[in-house]
């Protein structure tokens, strides 16, 4: 399954960022979908958001869905983490 299956769409992402968004923890946080773990996180101001584990594993970076600070991508599995 590629990363791009798993994107939101721009209207979502939008919602999101503009505090329209009925229901922001149905989006945001570590969720399964289509057989993936998805990582999605909005932090204002952010230019970059890597992902570690509380174990110390780095998962690598997320991807920066446009200028405000929404970010989203796969991850390995299920596992506490930390966004840096």
């Amino acid at each position: 399954m590629s990363r791009n299956d798993q994107r939101l769409p721009d209207s979502t992402v939008a919602a999101i960022v503009g505090g329209r968004h009925a229901d922001p923890f149905a989006v945001l946080g570590l969720h399964e979908s289509g057989g993936a773990h998805v990582l999605r996180a909005f932090v204002p101001g952010a230019d970059s958001l890597r992902v570690t584990t509380r174990a110390g594993e780095s998962w690598g970076a997320l991807d920066r869905r446009g200028d405000a600070g929404f970010f989203e991508g796969c991850v390995p599995g299920r596992a506490r983490y930390l966004l840096e």
